[in-house]
């Protein structure tokens, strides 16, 4: 109701997001500011192949959200209470939807927050997951040992760990998985037993096409690789000339791997 939403605002702490800092500074004479730091870095993992534009963005996300809550824009200014000051933000005032936009890197962040707490109520409580929060920790902190790589370091030395959000599950934990009906459910589709055609996939018929939408799920389930794994296959990648046939599970130029254990070698099942 809205006397209960009213109440909600009026209870909920109000952490005022500072003014982003003032245009009467030289630059030029204050050296490069955060932002600037994390353009080279990105621009660095580009050359080098480590990182893709996904990570490019966030991290430039994350280094104009942190100036825009800590209203400081040069490193060597910044100190504990800052970053403090940006997770607080980061859980209590801003939407679960921000960044999914390209207009929230030009809103002002007072505007964000203000749209957040107009939203406010029991099905939408702002505050981002604390996954997001540590991945914006991991971002900041990257940009950080960027600059200190460059004889750039902030006003005092900053503790990013104790501010994480705490795991209480590993990931593939928290993600439950599907159920013997909802597999029988899946395999059920138009897509496996026929379809109408191949334009309409999803209406019983009697065509079967065998693409990526046939094989991919049928993979998951049987060798449990991720999805990006099993859609980056490339034909080289499917070894089956050798005594045991196996999917070799390897960098491409389409994709990347998530991280270096990933790197292996997959039997194919006999079916």
């Amino acid at each position: 109701s809205e006397s209960v939403t009213r109440s909600a605002r009026e209870e909920r702490p109000q952490i005022h997001a500072p003014r982003a800092p003032g245009g009467d500074v030289n630059q030029e004479q204050a050296g490069p500011t955060l932002i600037d730091h994390a353009e080279g870095l990105i621009a660095k993992k580009l050359k080098i192949k480590e990182w893709e534009e996904k990570t490019a963005r966030q991290v430039r996300q994350t280094a104009t959200l942190f100036v825009k809550a800590t209203g400081k824009s040069r490193i060597e200014d910044l100190h504990q209470l800052d970053t403090a000051r940006f997770v607080d933000i980061l859980l209590h005032e801003l939407p679960k939807n921000y960044g999914k936009s390209a207009k929230d890197m030009h809103r002002s962040l007072e505007e964000v927050i203000r749209a957040a707490r107009e939203r406010i109520d029991e099905e939408e409580e702002p505050g981002l997951e604390g996954a997001t929060v540590n991945r914006h920790l991991t971002h900041l902190g990257n940009v950080l040992k960027y600059a200190a790589s460059r004889g750039v370091r902030p006003a005092e030395a900053l503790d990013l760990t104790a501010l994480r959000a705490k795991k209480k599950e590993r990931d593939r934990d928290a993600r439950p998985p599907f159920t013997l009906d909802e597999m029988i459910a899946l395999l059920r589709s138009p897509v496996w037993r026929g379809s109408l055609s191949e334009e309409d996939r999803f209406s019983a018929g009697s065509v079967v096409v065998q693409d990526a939408l046939y094989w991919a799920p049928l993979i998951a389930a049987y060798s449990l690789m991720r999805r990006e794994e099993i859609c980056g296959l490339m034909i080289a990648d499917v070894a089956l000339d050798a005594a045991i046939r196996y999917f070799d599970v390897r960098p491409n130029k389409y994709r990347r791997l998530k991280n270096v254990q990933s790197k292996r070698r997959i039997p194919i099942h006999p079916e």
